[in-house]
């Protein structure tokens, strides 16, 4: 079985930085573009942590 987990993507409104630094929201789609690219896809994606800001 593969699982593959995402954690802590403090999502934020589009256009603010996580802590004034980070574009939180381009590294999530840069993780899922990463998984779906996956072969063989992941059996499991777990989402855990602080999801939103």
């Amino acid at each position: 079985m593969l699982i593959a987990q995402i954690s802590d993507t403090h999502v934020r409104p589009r256009g603010q930085l996580y802590q004034g630094v980070v574009d939180s929201n381009a590294m999530l789609a840069a993780a899922v573009d990463t998984i779906n690219a996956l072969a063989p896809p992941p059996d499991l994606i777990l989402f855990s942590g602080d999801l939103m800001e």
